[in-house]
């Protein structure tokens, strides 16, 4: 991204800089767990480091499961879109689990 608003150029290059492996996977996963966190949980019950641990763990099944496809993302933007959504996959399935262990008579 060379056109636009200097903190998206600015970012844009940052996450370019940070490139394909763990590392990407890890900084893409916290931002990604941090939105998921947003988007799903209304009373924010849930911690920092556990989002945190939630988009890490999200991306790396994204990332697997788009590599197990045949689907490489391309660019910083689609990586992040794609361990959003693995992040989100994860949030729903806990916050599922949750609720059916809520129910459960003991």
């Amino acid at each position: 991204m060379t056109q636009g608003p200097i903190e998206f150029v600015l970012a844009a290059r940052a996450f370019g800089d940070i490139g394909h492996g763990w590392p990407a996977l890890i900084v893409i996963g916290c931002l990604a767990g941090l939105v998921a966190r947003w988007m799903t949980s209304s009373q924010k019950r849930i911690g920092l480091l556990s989002s945190f641990a939630l988009g890490i763990a999200g991306a790396a099944l994204a990332w697997f499961a788009t590599r197990w496809a045949g689907y490489t993302p391309a660019g910083p933007g689609m990586r992040f879109v794609v361990a959003l959504g693995g992040s989100l996959v994860l949030a729903m399935l806990g916050g599922a689990m949750g609720r059916m262990l809520r129910r459960t008579p003991r």
